[in-house]
């Protein structure tokens, strides 16, 4: 700048204009998984300069977040100038596998059956410490079982145990009475069951006998149960 006096004479001075329009560092922490066992997490920002996250107010930081999704950060300097980042939360929610297998029915051959599940999680069947698998039982009824993955997400399952003891039918038919003119007499039992009479083979029916007395039949079904 240049300044003339009256006189003619002239100062001349300058001045030298400088810019400051250096942004503000600004980094944000990765952040942890949102899972079945970690339902929220928390978003850090770090910088020189004065933080806020969007729908949050200035300052707050570090902020918590329980949704996966993208989140915006800016930080703006002492000189007016921002920067502004962003991070995206994953969720991992993935339930673990499970299915559920038996030996079979309860009857009166077998008294006890196995209940095994398979997972690619840790098993847990109710009244059982995690991981026992396969479990005995031997009762009919309502089986429960769970299975954790390692995000800490459950899957439920269950499995019904039938019983079978319903014993088979057995009558015998009223035989005849032994005399001088009848020294033997047929005993004949009928059943849906396979026929036993005592002192003989299974499956011997009638049973030809020839003296008074008790005689005693026993049928088996194919379910081990028998009637007397």
């Amino acid at each position: 700048v240049t300044g003339k006096g009256t006189n003619g004479c002239t100062s001349t001075d300058s001045v030298t204009v400088t810019q400051d329009i250096t942004k503000p560092t600004l980094s944000i922490a990765t952040p942890s998984i949102l899972t079945c066992a970690t339902t929220s997490i928390n978003l850090t920002a770090t910088s020189n300069g004065t933080i806020t996250w969007s729908g949050y107010n200035a300052g707050v930081n570090p902020i918590t977040v329980s949704a996966a999704g993208k989140y915006y950060v800016t930080a703006k300097g002492s000189n007016g100038c921002t920067s502004t980042d962003s991070v995206t939360v994953s969720q991992d929610g993935s339930k673990p596998t499970l299915s559920v297998t038996t030996t079979g029915t309860l009857t009166c051959a077998m008294t006890s059956i196995n209940l095994t599940a398979t997972s690619n999680g840790t098993i847990t069947w109710t009244g059982n410490n995690a991981g026992v698998n396969s479990i005995s039982v031997s009762s009919p009824g309502k089986y429960y079982v769970t299975t954790k993955g390692t995000n800490g997400c459950i899957t439920n399952d269950s499995v019904t145990v039938t019983q079978d003891i319903t014993k088979p039918t057995l009558s015998i038919t009223t035989p005849s009475i032994l005399t001088c003119a009848t020294t033997s007499v047929n005993l004949t039992a009928t059943s849906n069951g396979t026929i036993t009479w005592t002192g003989n083979n299974a499956g011997v029916n009638p049973s030809a006998v020839t003296a008074p007395g008790k005689y005693y039949v026993t049928a088996k079904g194919t379910n081990g149960c028998t009637s007397s």
